[in-house]
């Protein structure tokens, strides 16, 4: 009796679905000699497999909901907290290279901004030819602004990593301020940042003057 309970139950779940208001909307239009002949017991056994597989389809779709909204969290969270990290990993080499190569930030603060600049008008270039049935990755304007573009983002990159290396370097030396290996490992990070700086500045004025 259970079985056909469960199986009465779960075929009218599958034809109709979460409205379970259609079956009993047309398990009343049944005509009252069909009724009459099914019986009361049959009719029992319908409901009863009907209502109980619906709380366990209810039940499991909340369950999946649930689930769904836990992962949708903690992915939310994660990225808040990289975004975070990131944040303060960058405000922390501002506050180092203002300090010990302020020319330094400013070359990679100007870059960054042009990068920003080149970002918006290569999309508004992509968005024209696309307008007019253009393909951009077979423009050649368009592949050379963006290869330019490219080339700043190669620059800053680079700029940065000796940044990230000045700053790790003082830390070294704070760390060990006694220690003669990390003062001139400190003063080497410090002159290659300069250097990776001005050549940065040079690249990024001849691109300048290339426009």
């Amino acid at each position: 009796m259970l079985v056909l309970v469960l199986l009465v139950g779960a075929v009218v779940i599958y034809m109709f679905g979460d409205d379970i208001s259609k079956f009993i909307e047309t398990l009343s239009e049944f005509p009252e000699t069909h009724r009459k002949g099914c019986g009361t017991g049959c009719l029992a056994v319908v409901l009863t497999g009907v209502a109980f597989v619906y709380f366990a389809h209810v039940m499991s779709e909340k369950e999946k909901k649930a689930e769904k909204a836990r992962v949708v969290a903690e992915e939310k969270q994660k990225h808040e907290a990289e975004v975070r990290r990131s944040e303060m990993k960058i405000e922390k080499i501002k506050a180092f290279a203002l300090k010990e190569m302020p020319s330094a930030w400013r070359t990679y603060q100007s870059i960054q901004s042009e990068i920003d600049v080149q970002n918006g008008k290569i999309d508004d270039l992509s968005n024209s030819l696309r307008s007019f049935d253009r393909n951009p990755e077979r423009d050649e304007d368009f592949l050379r602004i963006r290869g330019l573009r490219d080339t700043m983002v190669q620059t800053r990159d680079t700029l940065w990593k000796r940044l990230e290396d000045a700053y790790l370097a003082a830390k070294k030396f704070e760390a060990a301020p006694t220690s003669r290996n990390n003062e001139e490992l400190l003063k080497k990070a410090l002159e290659e940042g300069i250097s990776e700086a001005d050549t940065a500045a040079k690249t990024f004025k001849e691109m300048r003057l290339e426009k």
